[in-house]
């Protein structure tokens, strides 16, 4: 299965439960929003060049260029997977009216302008340009015949960790606003009409584990989060075989 995540480590993370070399990743998004899509390409080289990790300067890099649409464009892929966990951050609109993630890594190399606006992730500003990135995802892939290959992993913040416990860094009144947020999104993408998949999940499943690879938060999840995930992608896979392609 040739795959493209545009996302976060929920999706990524996944895919290393499959058996080796049956899934191919050929594009990952993180650290982007479909909010930063909407705009002009703008790459901020100086900011770039603070950041220090190949794959965090990589993924920043991909949000100002506005690659996904490249490559959604060119690529051969099977599936969209789509999770909106990194829409937690907010949006920059810089002086030249260019739009930005505002993701950690960007956040700690950029010069301050004071002719930038930035729109928190639960602003209307920012729903509103999410809506214009996601119609345009919607657009090009209905132009390509692709709209079937689309998949909406809801993901949700974990409000406990494995244990049952409360999450020691992370507040409960965040989790809630991000949680709520996420549902705003998931509820927009099912009014619209468009035959998207969703992977869905048993609530409870969110637990989070205290020592994840990546550290602790709210989503990275228990190893059984992760194979809920890649079992409910390979039904998927498995059931479009057998319906064949669309007429």
């Amino acid at each position: 299965m040739k795959l493209i995540i545009f996302g976060s480590c929920v999706s990524r993370d996944a895919i290393e439960y499959a058996v080796p070399d049956s899934i191919e990743i050929v594009g990952y998004f993180a650290r982007s929003s479909f909010a930063s899509l909407t705009s002009n390409i703008d790459v901020d080289e100086h900011a770039l060049a603070k950041i220090t990790s190949n794959f965090q300067r990589s993924m920043v890099r991909q949000d100002m260029s506005k690659e996904f649409w490249q490559t959604l464009e060119r690529a051969d892929f099977d599936l969209l997977l789509v999770d909106l966990i990194d829409e937690r951050f907010a949006i920059l609109q810089t002086s030249d009216k260019a739009l930005h993630t505002l993701s950690n890594e960007y956040a700690s190399a950029r010069i301050e302008d004071p002719d930038e606006v930035i729109f928190p992730s639960t602003s209307s500003e920012k729903f509103t340009f999410w809506k214009e990135g996601w119609g345009k995802m919607l657009t090009l892939l209905g132009n390509r015949g692709m709209l079937h290959k689309l998949v909406v992993n809801r993901v949700y913040w974990a409000a406990t960790d494995i244990q049952g416990n409360a999450l020691p860094t992370t507040k409960a009144s965040l989790i809630e606003i991000a949680n709520t947020q996420l549902d705003r999104m998931y509820d927009y993408i099912e009014r619209q009409g468009a035959d998207v998949e969703f992977l869905n999940y048993p609530r409870d499943i969110f637990k989070a584990d205290l020592t994840h690879k990546w550290g602790e938060a709210p989503f990275h999840y228990q190893a059984r989060t992760y194979r809920h995930t890649l079992s409910e992608l390979q039904k998927l896979t498995a059931s479009a075989k057998q319906k064949g392609p669309p007429n």
